[in-house]
């Protein structure tokens, strides 16, 4: 018997399991990189489907900044091409995700009681990014929020998971999930999304047979979220990231302050004059 299926699936799903689908994406982009071609299948399977943007996007705060309307127009531009209802956009800080879990407690609490979903779409905890995680760790800690039956799907964006399920995207699908990768053309100048994203859901049919390229997922029941979570504690990893950054910062802090100085004590009148005593002692050390 082999145990390669236990790595990655064999098989594809041919939509993922959800009625009432939440998708919660930290930027404006990231519900089309990780999951348009499932998205699309979802809105073609019937399925109402609310895609949360968290943050502004614009790396620097919540006010409707020009770069701000641009990735939410371009957002709403790719939902309609996938066939579902423009997203809410939350207008947390975007890059201070971690430094407001409150309030994005408090969205996901107003959400998801609200709307009770059967399935939530979130990046996973190992993503690179410190949003992506802190995104998935705040959903991860509230569990409880969760409907009897509700499903919890990990995608990935910025680092590949070891899934559990792999949802197939034909050409057609794919070519629709290309169309609304190029709507985000304010991201163009930062990386080449649309040819990575590309590449690493083709690479997701290594395991499948009829498929243009793949969507993977670590697909969840709400015990075995609760049980990850437990287990895994994956805000773990995320507090010795930022305590190591803060190390790294205070340490490039006490260089820069010690150059300073070293700077300003070589440039002093007493360091020239100093000069020939210095060199008379380097004279004699050196036995000359």
């Amino acid at each position: 018997m082999s145990i390669e299926p236990w790595f990655v699936p064999y098989q594809a799903l041919a939509c993922l399991p959800g009625r009432r689908v939440t998708l919660l994406a930290p930027h404006a982009d990231d519900e089309v990189f990780g999951c348009a071609g499932s998205l699309a299948l979802l809105a073609a399977a019937g399925a109402q489907i609310r895609v949360c943007v968290v943050t502004s996007g614009d790396a620097c705060g919540s006010e409707l900044t020009d770069i701000v309307r641009q990735r939410e127009g371009e957002s709403t531009a790719a939902a309609a091409l996938l066939g579902y209802p423009p997203p809410q956009f939350w207008r947390l800080p975007d890059g201070r995700l971690s430094q407001n879990q409150t309030a994005l407690a408090a969205r996901l609490e107003q959400h998801l009681t609200q709307w009770r979903p059967d399935l939530i779409l979130a990046p996973s905890p190992w993503e690179m990014h410190p949003d992506h995680r802190a995104l998935a760790e705040t959903l991860l800690a509230r569990l409880d929020l969760l409907a009897p039956g509700c499903r919890l799907g990990l995608y990935e964006v910025g680092n590949p998971l070891q899934p559990n399920a792999l949802v197939g995207l034909n050409a057609e699908t794919l070519a629709r999930k290309q169309q609304a990768m190029a709507c985000f053309v304010s991201q163009e100048p930062l990386n080449n999304y649309a040819e990575v994203i590309g590449c690493l859901n083709r690479f997701r049919t290594f395991t499948l047979h009829g498929f243009a390229a793949a969507e993977a997922y670590v697909l969840l029941t709400g015990d075995e979220a609760r049980a990850f979570f437990t287990q895994a504690r994956p805000d773990r990893l995320s507090l010795a990231l930022h305590q190591a950054n803060q190390a790294l910062a205070q340490a490039q802090q006490a260089r820069q302050q010690a150059e300073t100085a070293l700077a300003a004590i070589q440039a002093s009148r007493s360091w020239r004059w100093s000069a020939p005593l210095r060199w008379l002692k380097r004279r004699a050390n050196s036995g000359g």
